[in-house]
């Protein structure tokens, strides 16, 4: 993969509009994307691997499936949100399924700004939003699941003397660290994506509560409706999020917008050093 150190966002162009006359990325929930094994694909195979292990240490399989069960069900606990990006240049792929088939637009946003600005706001407003490259190998897959169960047995072992209200909270804080991690590993099949991801799993109840930066909404889609959640930023100038983090705006084959008018509207809109420029993909 060449890293131009950018990360692409395809979008049609109202999407596109959206975004910056708000100053928002919105994170979507996962549970609304092309890939229906979306959070569950490695925690089916998490939790294959505790059957398993069971079997070959000939102790209770049956608990094992309860297990499952259990940890299945506490998913549902949890809402995934993530604002979604591709890395390594353009990608017909990406053209064709999120920018209205060449006629929208993809954002190039700096990644290490974004992740300074992440890490900025997570110590901030004591958040947990994560964001990384998707894993999609068996071998990362298998390595992630090693070290989250040996971290969890250690972690249990060390708790023995724990009343049972007390376990359940370890349990439970071991399921959310699981859960944290669950929408970063995705099938093999949608590894030419290359896919990276801003990334909050949020508890369900906290979604109803008073929290900053949580603000759930609902917007309808073609096959349903769909939570999402727009961050607020009322301590911070405006312009000043995407503004720092935005280097140029690539213009959809198929997108006869003038270049140079949506650079001076940029620009006048307070993203100064922002470029713009036709995609380079010969797609029609």
């Amino acid at each position: 993969m060449t890293d131009d150190g950018l990360l692409y966002h395809y979008t049609s162009n109202e999407v596109f509009m959206n975004i910056i006359e708000s100053d928002t990325l919105r994170l979507s929930s996962l549970d609304g994307t092309n890939d229906y094994q979306e959070g569950t694909w490695i925690l089916d195979k998490y939790t294959d691997f505790l059957i398993k292990e069971g079997a070959e240490l000939k102790k209770n399989t049956g608990e094992s499936r309860r297990h499952k069960e259990r940890i299945l069900a506490a998913r549902n606990n949890f809402l995934g949100f993530a604002a979604c990006f591709s890395q390594g240049g353009e990608k017909l792929s990406q053209w064709r399924g999120y920018a209205d088939n060449g006629k929208g637009v993809a954002l190039c946003l700096n990644k290490e700004k974004m992740e300074n600005f992440i890490k900025s706001i997570n110590e901030q407003h004591k958040l947990n939003i994560r964001y990384g490259e998707i894993k999609y190998t068996e071998s990362d897959h298998d390595k992630f699941i090693k070290q989250h169960i040996e971290k969890t047995i250690k972690k249990l072992s060390r708790s023995k003397n724990l009343t049972p209200e007390k376990e359940k909270d370890l349990i439970n804080d071991q399921w959310a660290s699981l859960f944290s991690h669950i929408y970063f590993h995705k099938n093999p099949a949608f590894k030419e994506e290359q896919e990276y991801r801003i990334c909050l799993n949020v508890p369900v109840i906290e979604l109803y509560e008073e929290i900053w930066a949580i603000r759930i909404g609902m917007k309808g889609k073609p096959f349903g409706i769909v939570p999402y959640i727009n961050f607020q930023y009322p301590k911070i100038k405006r312009r000043a999020v995407l503004g720092g983090m935005l280097e140029k705006v690539i213009l959809g084959s198929k997108n006869i917008t003038p270049s140079n008018h949506l650079e001076f509207w940029l620009k006048t809109g307070g993203f100064e050093n922002v470029t713009v420029e036709q995609s380079k993909a010969s797609y029609r």
